[in-house]
């Protein structure tokens, strides 16, 4: 019986104190979606302040013409907000309360889903799926790549980015505890090597890619 929980505590990053929340949060409601008006009054509610509706892109603009342009201005807020804005950080889950118009409060817990446990195409069996219909054609417009710097982070640290064959077959809570106990480059290095061996035995065609950035101090 597999007991492994596909929600987890996670290292969330928050911003700083002085950063409003009202401002800070943007509900992407499903009936607003291609309602214009509704995106056009968010952004003058959100207007000089950092803001989480700088980092997505609303289905309602994808016809505009202007996607990259708008996916560049996202990426520009990525790092600007790493740098300056996510100084806070909770290792854990974070508690949330939402209080609807009719005074009703909904309870919510953020933390961390296991990818390999999620999927939105119909009849796959899976643990976490979305509560209605994807529509495939609009996914591939609408992805906005992590933007990612070396420069957030600490000297003399080791990074590892990883391929589809890691992430088709690889236990991440598993992989990720093996590299946590890795105290150099060297030790990740075996790390990465031993799984990825693993992973060939399984019968992985995919390519298995891993890359570890280790900044200079």
């Amino acid at each position: 019986m597999n007991t492994k929980s596909c929600f987890a505590p996670a290292h969330i990053l928050l911003p700083s104190a002085q950063i409003p929340l009202e401002k800070w949060g943007c509900i992407a409601c499903d009936q607003f979606t291609s309602d214009r008006d509704y995106w056009q009054k968010a952004e003058a509610a959100a207007a000089g302040s950092p803001s989480t509706l700088n980092l997505i892109l609303p289905e309602v603009y994808l016809e505009d013409g202007d996607a990259d342009a708008r996916i560049e201005k996202i990426h520009a807020a990525m790092d600007d907000y790493a740098q300056n804005v996510l100084t806070r950080a909770v290792d854990g889950f974070i508690y949330v309360e939402r209080t609807e118009q009719s005074g009703k409060v909904r309870q919510g817990l953020v933390g961390m889903v296991d990818l390999e446990a999620y999927s939105y195409r119909r009849g796959e069996k899976c643990t976490v799926r979305p509560s209605e219909s994807t529509v495939e054609s609009r996914i591939p417009p609408r992805k906005i790549k992590i933007s990612f710097s070396v420069e957030q982070y600490h000297p003399n640290s080791s990074y590892v980015l990883c391929s589809d064959g890691f992430y088709k077959r690889c236990s991440f809570p598993d992989f990720y505890q093996d590299l946590l106990e890795c105290y150099n480059r060297t030790e990740l290095i075996h790390a990465i090597e031993t799984t990825v061996d693993h992973l060939v035995k399984l019968g992985e065609t995919d390519d298995i890619t891993a890359l570890v950035l280790t900044k200079s101090g």
